[in-house]
């Protein structure tokens, strides 16, 4: 089966050829428990609470370290770092920031968001900043 292909104005006004629609558009089903609403009312998926909340306060050129729990073989753990976070974290590896000036190969992420562990991983954490700071490890257990 073969599907004309559509033309479409661009925001510039020109002529640019346009997939059509697909026939079939698949999407995940949120249970009703795990669906917030927003400001404008809108229904939208959200994350369930964590298997585990691990936090610390990491004082300044310190490292804290986090072991993986065994409860799941995989984990996803999302981390939220307090206001000009300068956090430097590694996975089975000594968490510290990389040498002035030069691109090297390196264990160490800056300021990640998230990262997929695995059992017994772990996790260091190296406050690089100026001040004290605020650290918080969501760890999702993945099935």
């Amino acid at each position: 089966m073969s599907q004309l292909l559509e033309y479409a104005n661009d925001a510039q006004g020109a002529v640019s050829p346009a997939l059509p629609l697909p026939t079939y558009i698949q999407s995940a089903i949120v249970p009703t428990a795990s669906r917030t609403i927003d400001a404008q009312g809108a229904v939208s998926p959200a994350l369930p609470l964590p298997t585990y909340i691990q936090s610390a306060i990491v004082p300044t050129a310190s490292r804290t370290m986090l072991t993986v729990p065994n409860d799941y073989a995989n984990w996803v753990v999302l981390f939220e770092y307090g206001a000009d976070a300068d956090v430097w974290v590694s996975v089975n590896h000594t968490a510290q920031p990389p040498a002035s000036g030069i691109f090297a190969d390196g264990n160490c992420l800056l300021n990640p968001q998230g990262l997929r562990v695995l059992a017994g991983d772990v996790v260091t954490v190296y406050n690089n900043g100026a001040n004290s700071i605020s650290v918080c490890a969501a760890l999702y257990g993945l099935f």
